[in-house]
């Protein structure tokens, strides 16, 4: 649910492809084929869809079916096979279709979907657009669009398709819904409550609205006021499993772990291969300290888990994360009950607690152990609190300390740990740890402070910065750029670990002459006046190439919070998993985006950009034989 829906609901764009007569002279054993093939309304259950698609096979060996026909056939065996949860076999039959009849708006709209469910979300975009130029005239277009626009994370694009799609038809719930979705990816979250309590109005029989209305008092702290609505959905559609679903999660978030669980069982009972309801249930047994049901559930997801609404990769990712990290023996951590109302927007409670004892650094003989040689590891830590011109932020310093200490604990062979460094001593650090970059496997930086995007670039904020205007940035900050080139000369692995995407003090100025192009920017906060790390909403997207990785304590668009115990949720979450021995790099940081989401109760979500060569698997501390 998290990977793609928006706003706590999936919108389903229901497309229903009409057929008129097209044999003439049948007989009557191929009229019974044809009409089992097209009949719109073939398909709504599992058994229906299979007997649709089998009926549409056979049609479609006839070799006199006319193109006309022949395009029908695809097309409805593309509906059944959407419907079958095996997109990838929609997309091939739409595209068939496509072939035979160029300008049907009704087959793009469906291959959009199509593509969607496989992640594809240029080519989904692409079809949409084609959609709008179809069919220009007709709201659902937008609707169609804006939802895309949203997956591309494009927040600006969908206000734009929602306003479109509600200017066509005020009376309809759907352009609402966009709208409210791209204001929530926005932090706007007051204004979506608004778009939802409209769409509710326009359609109040519906789950939809309460779904999405949920997500956004989730997403604003408010989690009493989520399971209310989310409650209120379920009453008006029962027969939807994501909202069991949804509840399961919240209720786990408040440490209700008995009301979490009755909510997946009895999901479970009606969808038994729903993977993220698999999931949900297995983190809940984590969280009763039931690892043995856990993995049960956890090895479920990976083999039985189906595309229902669209999350089974997602669970599945989990599942094999999870899975990796029981099998390393390393103790789970433990996280603890979210508040039920936020009283602060940029931070939460977290534990007081120093991060874990790890294993001490292998002797020379224990390094020939270990399987495969990670060579020569290096790391510069940077943690900026003391800022001169906004408030100081208490956790950066915190968290690099912390960081450091973990990485030397676990054998990295050079840590540098810069605390407090103005623009001078950034630019300074960077071109010695180039130096040793250079000269090993491994280069990793970690940074904890504000950071900002403007125009197209990110930026990590000295101490002694002054932004007075975006126009600054570029001579008083350190461009992400700049930490790639530092790191460029490893020989295999790069990786940048960035807790820097919070709402910003810097914001107020440094956006006074940007309008939409400052997205983002970081800080950190403690109490009622909390600063924080981030100028508008989150950081960029990064361009990388190579062995890269780039991770950012939020999504592109997203804002960090912060911790009101010793660490942010995202120190902790990295200080405690790269202890995991045996886990692969990839599977590490999906725990530390579980954990993070875990303990922000949804409302922050880590996001991992650029990837690894298949050849080689990296480790933080490897498994021993």
């Amino acid at each position: 649910m998290r990977k793609r829906l928006i706003a706590g609901v999936v919108l389903a764009l229901v497309i229903v492809i009409g057929v008129g007569s097209v044999w003439a002279r049948d007989t009557p054993a191929r009229q019974s084929r044809s009409e089992a093939c097209l009949n719109p309304a073939a398909g709504i259950s599992i058994k229906s869809s299979l007997d649709k698609r089998d009926a549409c096979s056979r049609l479609l060996r006839d070799r006199r079916l006319s193109s006309t026909a022949r395009a029908d056939a695809f097309a409805q065996r593309a509906r059944a096979q959407f419907d079958l949860r095996r997109p990838e076999l929609a997309a091939a039959d739409l595209g068939e279709a496509i072939r035979l009849r160029p300008a049907d708006p009704a087959l793009f709209a469906l291959r959009a979907e199509s593509y969607r469910r496989m992640d594809r979300f240029a080519r989904a975009d692409a079809d949409a657009q084609r959609v709008v130029a179809l069919a220009a005239d007709q709201p659902a277009s937008y609707v169609l669009r804006g939802r895309m626009a949203l997956d591309l994370g494009r927040a600006d694009r969908a206000l734009d398709d929602a306003a479109t799609a509600i200017r066509l038809a005020s009376d309809r719930a759907d352009g609402y819904l966009v709208r409210g979705d791209a204001l929530v990816a926005g932090g706007r979250f007051d204004e979506a409550l608004a778009a939802f309590d409209r769409a509710i109005a326009l359609d109040p029989l519906s789950g939809a609205g309460y779904g999405a209305r949920a997500h956004a008092q989730q997403m604003r702290g408010d989690l009493d006021a989520a399971l209310a609505d989310i409650r209120r959905a379920i009453g008006r559609q029962p027969f939807v499993g994501l909202w069991h679903a949804y509840e399961g999660d919240i209720l786990r978030y408040i440490g209700d772990l008995d009301g979490a669980m009755k909510a997946f069982n009895d999901e479970l009972v009606v969808h038994p291969d729903f993977g993220y309801a698999l999931v949900g249930r297995a983190l809940t047994f984590e969280r009763k300290g039931d690892i043995a049901a856990a993995r049960v559930d956890f090895e479920r997801a990976l083999r039985r888990s189906s595309d229902i609404w669209d999350n089974a990769a997602s669970a599945r990712e989990t599942a094999r994360a999870r899975l990796a990290a029981l099998d390393s023996g390393a103790v789970v951590p433990a996280t603890i009950p979210a508040p039920r109302k936020a009283e602060n927007a940029t931070s939460l409670p977290t534990p007081t607690i120093a991060p874990p004892a790890v294993v001490t650094r292998p002797t020379a003989e224990e390094s020939k152990a270990v399987v495969p040689s990670q060579g020569r590891r290096v790391a510069l830590v940077i943690g900026n609190s003391a800022y001169r011109n906004v408030p100081a932020l208490p956790n950066p310093q915190k968290d690099a300390a912390a960081v450091a200490a973990v990485l030397r604990a676990i054998g990295f062979d050079q840590v540098t740990l810069t605390i407090d460094a103005d623009r001078a001593k950034m630019a300074e650090a960077l071109r010695a740890f180039a130096s040793d970059a250079a000269k090993s496997d491994w280069a990793l930086v970690y940074y904890a402070g504000h950071g900002m995007e403007v125009g197209g670039q990110n930026y990590l904020i000295p101490v002694d910065a002054a932004l007075a205007s975006d126009r600054d940035a570029p001579s008083q900050a350190i461009a992400l750029a700049q930490i790639m080139a530092a790191i460029d000369g490893a020989r295999k692995l790069k990786l940048v670990v960035l807790d820097a995407c919070r709402d910003n003090p810097f914001a107020p100025a440094a956006t006074a002459d940007v309008g939409r192009h400052v997205v983002a920017a970081i800080g950190t906060g403690v109490g009622g006046a909390s600063a924080t790390r981030s100028a508008g909403r989150g950081l960029g997207e990064p361009t990388l190439a190579g062995a890269s990785l780039v991770v950012f304590a939020a999504k592109h668009g997203q804002v960090a919070l912060d911790g009101e115990g010793g660490n942010s949720p995202f120190a902790m979450a990295f200080a405690q998993r790269i202890i995991t021995p045996g886990v692969e790099i990839d599977k590490i940081f999906r725990l530390v985006r579980d954990d993070v989401l875990e303990a922000t109760a949804g409302r922050q979500e880590p996001y991992t950009y650029g990837s690894l060569p298949g050849r080689e698997e990296f480790f933080f501390i490897a498994a021993r034989r």
